[in-house]
């Protein structure tokens, strides 16, 4: 799982960088990994043990803090202001 997430990361920081580069497959790339990413983080929801308490309640409020930010970047980044810039 470790692994993955390090790709993933790097995946997103390749499509930040080709979007900085004006380069719209960036887009793509960056979407497809911040997807794959929300959906591991959906699924580790689907297995934590909720009879530990707080500190599950604090991973669980974590987990969708992150999974909402990653919704509102998909969000601004696929904006037709934005896509315009991209070739």
């Amino acid at each position: 799982m470790l692994i993955m997430s390090i790709l993933l990361v790097a995946g997103k920081l390749t499509g930040g960088i080709q979007m900085l580069q004006k380069r719209r497959n960036g887009l793509y790339i960056y979407t497809v990994c911040t997807v794959l990413s929300i959906l591991i983080s959906l699924y580790t929801l689907t297995g934590l043990d909720t009879t530990d308490g707080r500190k599950e309640l604090l991973n669980i409020v974590g987990t969708l803090v992150g999974i909402g930010f990653s919704i509102v970047f998909l969000i601004l980044f696929w904006l037709k202001v934005n896509r315009r810039h991209l070739s």
